[in-house]
């Protein structure tokens, strides 16, 4: 079996693949299916490899360094986290950088002292592996480039990214100092499907709803105004392209940011969303998902699938329970792989008007999450 040092070695074969002599004259399909079969070895490979790198059984890393985990924000899902850093996080290798909240106090007695971070703009001083946000999209707005300066980072309010102006500066710093932008897929259930769909061009149309008690929704502008008119009745807050419906509800539609990001054919502007306030449902979220594919050229008839994800939920809470365990596991698959598939912006993006080889653009990847710069297709 190949060892671990194979999958390193890799990202310079693969560049070397784009500069192959005999490819000259061929088109760029069948450059990106050669290269793309050839990163598909390195995925099996690495899967092989995974379990004698790091598992429970062997905790350390190759390296024997433990990789470290910073968090911002201290909600629900932030001590969730923390909470699963210190206790699972020694057996697989891994320990808590630091965590920051905006409001300090709401640490005390729940992390240690010296794991606390005042001043966000010292969080380099803390050499984290990875940085985790789980506060609020304008935290990425403000800190997301300076952030991949220095490590890679997990956004939890994709939300951020229907600015584009914040979606290219991420993107790039990703590239330019060797990082990884991840989205965690949460309640995006069937986001490996939407992706692939979306690499090969066949994803024709993405809408995804979400219902909550209206307890649940914390929107804002023309939103709020709604919702306060429609009290007490089940009633359609908003349908239409996500990117303007990121703006008005920034905590609640992280999961339609990430299917605009896993159906990148189509993007903010093309996927839709559509939030409903029901005052009935007291103990759930509801998330349904409408894909709609290309019309088969010999029946006629059009490819579509719909999903239904029933997450109990308290009344009030802008999280579902099972989002928590799914956000854990997105943690976990970056620092079990520990950048093995990174091979950050090796092959061209199809379609691209440029002809370097080094495309800062790449599309998105996702397994668990959305790897926002790494080439590799599933």
């Amino acid at each position: 079996m190949p060892s671990g040092k194979y999958i390193h070695a890799t990202a310079p074969a693969v560049s070397k693949l784009l500069s192959d002599p005999n490819d000259s004259g061929r088109n760029e399909d069948f450059r990106v299916q050669k290269i793309t079969t050839h990163l598909s070895l390195l995925r099996r490979v690495a899967k092989k490899n995974l379990r004698s790198r790091i598992s429970p059984e062997n905790p350390m890393a190759q390296d024997g360094k433990r990789r470290r985990i910073g968090i911002i924000g201290f909600g629900h899902l932030g001590q969730y986290l923390t909470e699963m850093i210190e206790a699972e996080g020694q057996q697989y290798g891994f320990e808590l950088a630091f965590v920051w909240n905006r409001n300090q106090r709401k640490m005390e007695g729940k992390v240690r002292k010296e794991q606390q971070l005042e001043n966000l703009n010292s969080f380099v001083a803390k050499c984290a592996d990875l940085i985790v946000e789980v506060a609020h999209p304008q935290i990425i707005k403000e800190f997301g480039e300076e952030f991949l300066k220095h490590a890679d980072c997990m956004v939890g309010s994709p939300t951020a990214f229907a600015e584009q102006e914040v979606d290219i500066k991420c993107r790039e710093a990703a590239w330019k100092y060797g990082h990884t932008l991840y989205i965690p897929s949460g309640a995006l259930w069937g986001a490996e499907d939407i992706q692939k769909m979306a690499n090969r061009g066949t994803l024709k149309a993405l809408k995804v709803t979400m219902s909550k008690h209206p307890d649940s929704f914390m929107v804002q502008g023309e939103l709020q105004e709604l919702k306060e008119r429609v009290k007490g009745q089940r009633a359609v807050l908003y349908d239409g392209p996500v990117r303007n419906l990121c703006p008005l509800a920034p905590n609640n539609v992280n999961t339609m940011a990430a299917a605009a990001m896993a159906g990148h054919n189509l993007g903010f502007e093309k996927v839709q969303g559509c939030l409903v306030a029901d005052p009935s449902l007291l103990n759930f979220h509801i998330v349904d998902i409408e894909v709609t594919g290309p019309v088969n050229k010999y029946s006629g008839h059009e490819f579509t699938v719909k999903t239904s994800r029933k997450n109990p939920a308290p009344q009030g809470e802008v999280t579902g329970m099972a989002t928590y365990s799914s956000f854990w596991s997105s943690v976990l698959s970056p620092l079990l792989v520990q950048g093995a598939w990174n091979l950050t912006g090796i092959l061209q993006e199809r379609g691209s008007a440029s002809n370097t080889h080094l495309n800062r653009r790449t599309r998105p990847e996702l397994i668990q999450i959305v790897s926002i710069n790494s080439p590799i297709f599933y």
